[in-house]
């Protein structure tokens, strides 16, 4: 079995369709179909999102051995829990927006961060 039915299989035992997992990883649902058909591999970010949104480790999903099942996730603080309930409370595309503002947001404080570094490092 390779990885596009690895990913189909475990989406249908989750009873997902292509467009739920798209939108939960954040990508095209023509994406999941190109993974699923083997059109398309999966970046290493991607292999680690769609494997936490199917619940299997990395591993698995990429190569079939080792253990199916995810390691337990970490607990959240109840900070990120609230994040998460106000974020899923906003419709698709104020989450759609809202995830684009924050990849904006932290690309800006790598960028400083960055600048910084540079600049600590010349003095």
């Amino acid at each position: 079995m390779d990885i596009g039915s690895r990913i189909r299989q475990r989406r249908k035992e989750l009873k997902l369709t292509q467009k739920e997992l798209a939108r939960r990883v954040g990508v095209t649902d023509a994406a999941v179909s190109n993974w699923e058909s083997g059109k398309n591999e999966l970046s290493g970010d991607s292999l680690v999102l769609v494997s936490a949104e199917l619940l299997v480790s990395p591993v698995w999903l990429q190569t079939g051995k080792g253990s199916k099942e995810q390691s337990a996730p970490r607990q959240l603080s109840p900070r990120e829990a609230a994040v998460l309930d106000l974020y899923n409370a906003l419709l698709e595309e104020q989450q759609d927006d809202m995830f684009r503002a924050l990849e904006a947001q932290k690309h800006e404080n790598e960028t400083l961060w960055a600048k910084l570094s540079k600049k600590m490092g010349k003095n």
